[in-house]
């Protein structure tokens, strides 16, 4: 299969290893650790149609003068 694919035998083999360990169960997070993700993903959401709505701003306003300060 590895010459197949062309890559290295012991690639191959590490992959397969890799694959048949068991998988960890994530360890538990408390409450506040909950939160923490959540509030983070929230951000990380809010600065990207932040940013999508600036270009936008910037797309639709080329040449009109207008916010041309962002």
């Amino acid at each position: 299969v590895a010459d197949e694919l062309g890559i290295n035998d012991s690639l191959l083999s590490k992959w397969r290893q890799r694959e048949s360990e068991p998988k960890q169960s994530p360890v538990s997070l408390t409450e506040d650790q909950k939160l923490i993700k959540k509030l983070q993903k929230e951000l990380k959401d809010a600065q990207m149609e932040r940013d999508i709505l600036k270009k936008a701003v910037g797309i639709f306003s080329k040449g009109d003068g207008r916010y041309s300060d962002l």
